[in-house]
């Protein structure tokens, strides 16, 4: 090459790079300046100050080292590093006018990429801040939703939480809320299934069983997502699959004393096993299902909130098994017992278990022969019988005949299903069914006899009770049931020092009795 050329060459490169130099030192120049000018307060957004101002910060950021380069939407990302300036004038406007672009494919794209890559979390901030605002519109979400935003969402709330990013999952857990919110009201339910992934189950789940070290705002959005997908019957298996319930307990654990957050906690936790765990075709999750609830009731939590759901008591006795001894049965029999036992819904949950196929249920487990169900069957029905409703169901059933056979051994559950058994029988003695039937059945009158026996204290005092009711129903000065034993054991107990503390009633029964004439 001839060397004139090649000088020449030279001299045009050095020409053009000395040119750019120049051009870089007047325009950061002038984006000091223009940062430092106060607006006019006739210049507005579309000015040509104004636009120059843009193109101007948006080269001033262009070299941010924010691990992520500038896409083909320059525009947008540079309306996006407008709205993070200090500058009101240029902050709000940017952020306004990004607003109403960030729908468009392409706008969308590069704000999901940027949240996907960049290590620039004032960048992520503003990113997740705008999408959130689209969140709130209900016609955005199902657009966010078809543009894979959930996706990414997702990938935000399974992020390792660190300082830097707390807000960003609280703010993703909000958009998924919104989103799905939408979805759920407004699609069918394999349209919903979709979105609702493992992949979202799962980050749920990990921040319940981690919630110490999330925000309140955070977790409290998360349980009103799941509170929503569980009043889904088709989702309920997906939530238990993921064994959401496990994290629900442990929130469980800790926020007792929030009452609207343990109401909702309970209520997801109720939605999930009646319609999942409790009616699942494994008979190994069902009984963990009910078991789940019983762990709940013997730890107080939402007794009274359990005790309110219709039609539990029967949900629960389609599981009694009749034919054979299980631990079901007990769970189940124990779960009533709580329910009834808490004293500020014990109507309520009565009226559940004296339903007739509910009753009866219970009533057949005596025929398995099993101590501690006994007891149980007892117990409940102890209480049950107060309901004169009962008394039909009770007497005509073979529950004096079998429970003959637990009288006849002693055992630890003997002395407390022998005094419940003087309470059934004071309850029956005491109702218009029970006096004027209860005569003519053999196996009660040698279950009454039985337990005059033991001449017990308290249950000295139940039959006494059950004399008296007896004869005012059958409108008789005499009774069948005032015995020789009873007298005795009745008189006994009036003299005994060691028993004061049932002097009183039993002072009263006494006056009533002679009242009776007996």
């Amino acid at each position: 090459m001839d060397p004139n050329k090649m000088n020449t060459l030279f001299l045009g490169c050095f020409g053009i790079l000395g040119l750019y130099r120049i051009y870089r030192y007047v325009l950061n120049l002038n984006i000091e300046r223009f940062l430092a000018k106060k607006p006019l307060e006739h210049e507005d957004s579309t000015s040509n100050t104004t636009d120059y101002r843009n193109v101007a910060i948006f080269n001033s950021f262009a070299n941010r080292d924010s691990g992520f380069p500038v896409l083909e939407n320059q525009q947008a990302y540079a309306l996006l590093l407008l709205s993070l300036s200090n500058v009101v004038e240029l902050s709000g406007p940017a952020e306004k006018a990004l607003l109403t672009q960030v729908m468009d494919e392409s706008c969308l794209n590069m704000m999901l990429e940027l949240l996907k890559t960049s290590t620039d979390y004032s960048l992520q901030d503003k990113a997740m801040e705008i999408i959130c605002l689209l969140s709130e519109n209900g016609e955005n979400c199902n657009r966010l939703a078809e543009k894979g935003v959930l996706r990414v969402m997702l990938q935000k709330m399974g992020s390792e939480l660190t300082p830097q990013n707390s807000n960003s999952i609280y703010q993703a857990a909000f958009i998924v809320q919104n989103i799905l919110q939408n979805v759920l009201q407004h699609k069918s339910s394999r349209f919903s299934n979709q979105y609702i992934t493992d992949g979202l189950l799962s980050n749920i789940l990990n921040i319940f069983k981690n919630h110490d070290q999330y925000s309140y705002p955070t977790i409290k959005i998360l349980v009103d997502i799941v509170n929503q997908l569980s009043i889904r019957d088709y989702l309920c298996r997906k939530l238990f699959n993921a064994k959401i319930e496990v994290g629900i307990l442990t929130l469980l654990n800790e926020h007792t004393s929030e009452t609207s957050q343990v109401r909702k906690l309970l209520e997801t936790m109720l939605n999930i096993m009646t319609q999942s765990g409790a009616s699942a075709d494994d008979q190994n999750i069902i009984i963990w299902a009910i078991g789940m609830i019983h762990e709940l009731l013997i730890q107080d939590v939402g007794n009274k909130d359990f005790s309110r759901i219709n039609g539990l008591a029967q949900l629960l006795s389609n599981h009694l098994n009749l034919s054979k001894a299980t631990y079901a049965n007990g769970l189940i029999l124990r779960i009533y017992w709580c329910l009834y036992n808490h004293k500020d819904e014990m109507r309520v949950f009565s009226n559940e278990i004296i339903k007739t196929p509910v009753l009866l249920r219970i009533l057949g487990l005596l025929g398995l022969k099993d101590y501690e169900i006994c007891y149980w069957v007892v117990d409940i029905l102890s209480r049950v019988s107060a309901n004169a409703i009962s008394h039909p169901w009770i007497v005509s059933s073979n529950f004096f005949s079998n429970i003959r056979i637990f009288l006849k051994s002693k055992n630890d559950y003997n002395r407390q299903i022998r005094q419940d058994l003087s309470i059934i029988c004071m309850h029956l003695l005491n109702s218009e069914v029970g006096s004027s039937i209860l005569e003519s059945v053999d196996s009660f009158n040698e279950v009454y006899l039985d337990l005059l026996e033991n001449k017990t204290p308290e249950i000295i005092l139940n039959l006494s009770l059950a004399v008296i009711g007896h004869s005012i129903h059958t409108k008789k000065s005499t009774s069948i049931y005032y015995t020789k034993d009873l007298e005795n054991g009745f008189i006994d107990l009036l003299l005994d020092q060691t028993h004061d503390r049932l002097h009183i009633q039993a002072a009263k029964n006494a006056a009533s009795l002679v009242n009776i004439g007996i």
